[in-house]
């Protein structure tokens, strides 16, 4: 794990200098996966809940894990902090955030032993109802998954 050590100081240390900036987007919404435009990994994320207040992310992934079962993980982080607590499910990690233009990455790392190093860029579509992620595992394997998700509009009104 020590090759990210870098460069997540470093990232973190652009972001928090205001190097890299968000330019107004906002992730806030409930959002649905849209399963005929995405390529999932072992876990099938079907949901993302995310409310964003200035540079504080609540954020609440529902997805089955490999079992086949429903699970949960979520954090809150400002944007540019060190790191913060994350919970996938009763396991715990570390999650940092920062802005690389209009795109929201988020890295997961510190988590038990067998536990995967993660990397989300996210990225609003152009409309403001889609999100796109690139989500990449890292440690120990190299697997990658494209996800498009909707914005709910019933939940979003609220």
């Amino acid at each position: 794990m020590a090759k990210f050590t870098g460069f997540k100081s470093i990232s973190l240390a652009l972001a928090a200098a205001g190097c890299l900036t968000a330019g107004g987007v906002d992730f806030t919404g409930h959002w649905q996966i849209d399963a005929s435009k995405s390529k999932p990994g072992p876990e099938r994320t079907a949901s993302l809940e995310i409310q964003q207040q200035g540079d504080k992310i609540s954020f609440v992934r529902q997805y089955q894990d490999h079992d086949g079962k429903s699970a949960t993980a979520r954090f809150t982080c400002a944007v540019g902090a060190n790191s913060c607590d994350f919970d996938e499910n009763g396991h715990k990690a570390k999650v940092s955030l920062w802005y690389n233009g209009p795109e929201l990455v988020i890295l997961k790392t510190d988590g038990d032993k067998h536990d995967s190093t993660v990397e989300w860029h996210m990225k609003l579509g152009d409309d403001g109802k889609t999100l796109n992620i690139n989500r990449e595992l890292i440690e120990p394997s190299e697997e990658k998954e494209a996800l498009v998700f909707n914005k709910s509009e019933s939940v979003a009104s609220r």
